[in-house]
């Protein structure tokens, strides 16, 4: 197999790596950011946007919601993040086989093998869903309901079980 470079750390890793064995980074996700990005239109009237923050449609005037094309999700402890990118999903919890975030996570024994789920729509929403774990998903202190989608804002924080907490950064 050839070898490939982590981008964040410049470590030499594998084409089956998940996750960079020095840094914990996602590579899949990664991979993902590193292909070109689809030209953003105007929902009103289709105009490609050279800006794809604009506010406004400079064709119609119509405004656009700004969106974020990456969602960065942060472990505290250990310090870990995972970025998303728009239409992409992460599984938390301590399964390796089906999550990249098991092995930073791997340490807390009361997060659940497939514990909860961040999202990022293509509109640019973000959402959390517990997917039935035992001790909970937080939302900045309140208990959601299982396989119930909860929209997350950036700078939201995210406890699985007691003390496994994570921050939400979008854009």
């Amino acid at each position: 197999m050839a070898a490939m470079t982590c981008r964040i750390c410049g470590e030499v890793v594998t084409p089956a790596d998940m996750i960079c064995p020095s840094c914990n980074a996602n590579l899949l996700v990664q991979e993902a950011i590193a292909r070109p990005q689809v030209t953003t239109l105007c929902p009103e009237c289709g105009t490609a946007l050279d800006d794809p923050a604009t506010a406004v449609c400079p064709h119609c005037l119509a405004p656009i919601a700004v969106r974020a094309m990456t969602v960065t999700v942060t472990l505290a402890e250990p310090q870990t993040r995972f970025v998303i990118p728009a239409g992409g999903r992460l599984l938390l919890g301590r399964d390796p086989a089906r999550s990249p975030a098991a092995k930073a996570l791997g340490g807390y024994g009361n997060v659940s093998r497939d514990h909860a789920e961040v999202a990022l729509a293509a509109d640019g929403t973000v959402t959390v869903t517990d997917r039935g774990s035992l001790n909970g998903t937080y939302v900045n202190g309140t208990r959601l309901e299982a396989g119930r989608p909860h929209r997350l804002s950036d700078g939201d924080q995210v406890r699985l079980g007691a003390n496994a907490v994570l921050y939400v950064s979008a854009g």
